[in-house]
């Protein structure tokens, strides 16, 4: 192990994308809780996945976390989708057939996260290379990667409209929601992308999961502030 100061800011990812997902389980008689609460769920799984991988000197631990890992990110961008048709009752997106179809992606590309080492079409290449006092998991990546991310920023980025769109019709009360939502997945997807594309602003350090730390207090706010998970779109336009 080769833990730092830093850690603990994935440490306390960690704790967060638990503790939201223990408070959305609580609240499951509400549309979609239990579908926000798996979706938490799932950022924990990536949180500890990078955590146990990154802070890991070995290389084969570094990519048994590394598996785990993207069952997070991977599940993460498809609960994401799921929780958003469920909350504001779209008739595509509850469909088992259609949510069947859209998971083809996502499971293709974890089977191919689990046969990294038998295959380069996820990452042309991957070894250890150190970093000052940091053994870390350079990878190349390849045509597999790309497909995985450009559906799960297709997932992510569809939904949260959705979910603006929905939310924006409500009363003033619940539509201020819809800026604080914006601001939480915009916290998550521009860091991250900004890591994918390699531009390394952030050093060697991913900060997807720590930019969790920050989604998750503003969703745990919009939650208590709002009531975000109590009064969804659907109800709201059936009821009137």
């Amino acid at each position: 192990w080769q833990f730092d100061d830093v850690s603990w800011l994935y440490i306390v990812s960690v704790v967060i994308a638990l503790a939201v997902a223990y408070e959305a389980w609580k609240l499951r008689p509400a549309r979609g809780a239990k579908e926000f609460a798996v979706l938490c769920l799932s950022i924990g799984v990536w949180c500890s996945g990078y955590l146990l991988g990154f802070f890991n000197a070995s290389l084969s631990w570094k990519l048994v976390f590394l598996r785990v890992e993207y069952a997070g990110i991977i599940s993460s961008s498809y609960f994401w989708l799921v929780f958003i048709g469920t909350y504001v009752g779209n008739g595509f997106l509850r469909n088992r057939r259609n949510l069947a179809l859209l998971a083809v992606i996502p499971v293709m590309s974890f089977v191919l996260v689990l046969t990294i080492t038998w295959q380069h079409f996820f990452y042309s290449s991957y070894g250890l290379k150190r970093i000052g006092d940091f053994v870390t998991l350079q990878k190349t990546y390849a045509a597999g990667f790309y497909v995985q991310a450009a559906y799960a920023y297709l997932l992510v980025i569809g939904g949260t409209l959705l979910l603006l769109y929905s939310v924006y019709q409500m009363p003033d009360r619940y539509r201020k929601q819809s800026v604080l939502i914006g601001i939480s997945i915009g916290a998550i997807l521009v860091p991250n992308f900004l890591y994918v594309a390699g531009t390394r602003v952030f050093g060697m350090y991913d900060p997807t999961p720590v930019s969790f730390s920050v989604a998750g207090i503003m969703f745990g706010f919009i939650m208590a502030r709002y009531g975000f998970l109590d009064l969804v779109p659907i109800a709201y336009r059936q009821v009137f």
